[in-house]
């Protein structure tokens, strides 16, 4: 089962040594000398939550004050491991210590949505809790309830018996829990609707861990971008008014189309265009006539648009989930044209056996109209990280970016040699 599977199903993730021995004993050192530090004065920026008068429950934003933990929060190995199972596009909501010392504190079952519901509209952050020293039920591992996460948000109580931590599910709602114990350094990454909880350190140990919770910067609350799945000022574009001065976006996008006929790794390859518009953009006259002659055109369209009259050209209509299969061979170019966030997942699935390293994609609404974080932005995105491909952006315009698959998992921004067709565009 892949990572990013796992994770829908579970909700949640072990990574056993996520950070290394000598990572934790560095951090492990620093959070023992917290409470002697703070309790004369707390930093600009950070929050304490004390239990009692000489331990410490939480201390929020503590990358202000930890050089070591910002490293391992924004450092290549940690969004790299991020991105092949939840994406992209990463910024950081919070990190915090979580000091749990002998007779330490206990926190109640709770999913952490019921906190952050004041400042997000939407539950699309990630946490990576990591322990610091070994965790077991004995000392307060983390205990989860695998697959509640699917349940969506609950109601929550509220107690006054468990500081910081007030919020509280029933209890009789989250029966079997599952305990995660784990050596120092093994990191739990798991989503904000999961139902978890830890129990009261029993033992004369220390169970002390950090939690850095990211989040989509581009839909939600950040203090700081992390990632980013599609970097706009670094993807070249296509500008400027055209020959005649009007229809500007009419040149842009047919100079778009152009560059991604003239990058084509085989021109012998299928060229497939997929729709759920209910009018034409001109697209499907301007690439068919345009196709190297031996290989096919295929649009699959689910309102009636088009019509061919050449044995090379196909048009199928219908519902996309219903008509669109992949081919027995790579596909050249790939035109995604649809409003609905559905359908174009579906298609990319469906298509999943003929998008391979060398296809071109020109995607349509993946970027300035409404809610494009969530359309088909996410719907290319999902598809990259469950791949494991990659790509380059070769341009955008209006709302059009053409991309290029590749092999790896790196998201580039390439420097091509190429001009626009018409006067008056510009591809910079």
């Amino acid at each position: 089962m892949t990572r990013s599977r796992q994770f829908a199903e579970e909700g949640f993730l072990v990574v056993p040594d996520f950070i290394g021995r000598d990572e934790a004993q560095t951090l492990r050192a620093f959070t023992r000398q917290l409470p002697g530090r703070l309790r004369e004065s707390t930093p600009p920026g950070v929050g304490v939550t004390w239990d009692g008068s000489t331990s410490i429950q939480q201390v929020m934003h503590a990358e202000v004050i930890c050089p070591p933990l910002d490293r391992i929060n924004r450092s290549d190995r940690t969004l790299g491991f991020i991105r092949q199972f939840w994406g992209y596009d990463i910024g950081l909501y919070h990190s915090k210590f979580l000091l749990k010392d002998p007779g330490g504190f206990e926190v109640p079952w709770h999913q952490d949505f019921a906190y952050w519901t004041r400042h997000s509209s939407s539950p699309c952050q990630l946490n990576c809790m990591v322990y610091l020293d070994d965790a077991d039920e004995e000392n307060g591992c983390l205990w989860v309830v695998p697959g509640s996460h699917r349940l969506g948000p609950a109601e929550h109580g509220h107690s006054s018996s468990h500081g910081e931590f007030h919020a509280t599910l029933d209890t009789s709602a989250v029966s079997p829990g599952r305990a995660l114990p784990g050596r120092a350094g093994t990191a739990i990454f798991f989503g904000p609707l999961l139902f978890h909880a830890s129990r009261r350190n029993a033992t004369a140990r220390h169970r002390h861990s950090f939690t850095t919770v990211y989040t989509n910067p581009l839909i939600d609350a950040h203090r700081e971008v992390y990632g980013r799945f599609f970097p706009l000022e670094q993807v070249r574009a296509l500008t400027g008014p055209g020959p005649f001065r009007f229809c500007e976006e009419h040149y842009q996008r047919r100079n778009l189309w152009q560059l991604a006929v003239d990058l084509l790794q085989d021109p012998t390859w299928p060229w497939i265009e997929i729709s759920d518009r209910t009018f034409s953009d001109g697209s499907f006259e301007w690439l068919s006539a345009r196709k190297d002659p031996r290989s096919t055109y295929w649009r699959y369209e689910q309102y009636p648009l088009s019509c061919s009259n050449r044995d090379d050209v196909d048009v199928r209509v219908g519902l996309l989930s219903d008509i669109v299969r992949g081919l027995d061979s790579p596909a050249g170019l790939v035109y995604v044209d649809c409003e609905s966030p559905v359908n174009a997942k579906v298609v990319l699935a469906r298509l999943a056996s003929s998008l391979v390293p060398g296809t071109v994609l020109l995607l349509d609404r993946f970027f300035n109209c409404p809610d494009w974080p969530l359309g088909v932005y996410r719907a290319f995105q999902d598809f990259i990280v469950e791949r494991g491909m990659g790509f380059d952006y070769l341009g955008r315009c209006a709302q059009q970016v053409a991309v290029r698959l590749t092999s790896g998992d790196a998201c580039r921004c390439p420097d091509i040699s190429w001009n626009p067709v018409s006067e008056g565009i510009r591809y910079a």
